[in-house]
């Protein structure tokens, strides 16, 4: 959905699917990365990564998923804005 510049769509499914029991850690951090631009939900996502997994960062993020560059971009950046560290 974000290749297609569905921002707030990817979001909404992003939390929908982290409601959902036993949500893995990488669920929440795409929560967190796709709300970026919705600071306290993009800060509430992050609380919860932090939760499962304090050291959590976007390296572990990105060797999880091994994301092409436009996509990794887009992450990147938006890990910067929730404030996941590099």
């Amino acid at each position: 959905m974000l290749r297609l510049g569905k921002v707030q769509e990817a979001a909404d499914f992003a939390i929908r699917a982290g409601r959902l029991p036993n949500a893995h850690v990488h669920t929440h951090a795409i929560s967190a990365l796709t709300t970026a631009g919705r600071i306290k939900e993009a800060e509430a996502e992050r609380g919860r990564v932090i939760a499962r997994r304090p050291d959590y960062n976007f390296r572990q993020f990105k060797d999880a998923f091994h994301l092409l560059d436009d996509l990794k971009e887009i992450y990147q950046r938006a890990a910067k804005l929730a404030q996941i560290p590099e």
